[in-house]
């Protein structure tokens, strides 16, 4: 059976003076699994994730952390990819922030990290760590490697997706 037989077309939203021009995405469930086409006619399969979200308010400073958060899910995930966001751009020098599962790093490379240059405000989607699963009832902190020099920088966010 063709995987978009049976599928749920979702109808493009118009706007004044842009009428709609047929549809954006058709969805089908395949077995357990969830395929989308777009109106380009590019398949693919759709792959919810989970987003552990940290934050620090305020002007950064190294610190090693000490907050957890578990992965209850009762399963092991599987880590896709980690970004580092800042509110203030550092200057100076760049902020580096490590992910650590259950009290170790998932960058054996510790070039690798992710790293907001100076007057930046994101490391972009990294994807170079070694360790690549969270297991059930483990946990994630975040330690604040550097910060600039000039302005430490603030409002850090660190996203790690599962």
């Amino acid at each position: 059976m063709p995987r978009f037989a049976s599928a749920l077309a979702l109808p493009e939203q118009g706007s004044p003076g842009n009428p709609p021009s047929g549809f954006v995405a058709l969805f089908a469930k395949v077995g357990g699994a969830l395929w989308v086409r777009t109106a380009a006619g590019v398949e693919r399969l759709v792959e919810p994730g989970i987003l552990f979200p940290f934050s620090r308010a305020g002007n950064l400073a190294v610190l090693t952390g000490t907050h957890r958060l578990y992965n209850d899910t009762g399963i092991a995930l599987t880590i896709k990819a980690v970004r580092a966001s800042v509110g203030t751009a550092p200057t100076g020098a760049a902020i580096v922030v490590d992910v650590r599962v259950s009290g170790t790093t998932i960058y054996s490379v510790p070039g690798n990290r992710p790293t907001i240059p100076a007057a930046g405000n994101t490391s972009g989607k990294n994807t170079a760590f070694t360790t690549t699963t969270i297991p059930d009832g483990g946990w994630f902190t975040i330690d604040i490697v550097q910060v600039g020099s000039t302005v430490a920088g603030a409002d850090l966010t660190v996203q790690i997706l599962c």
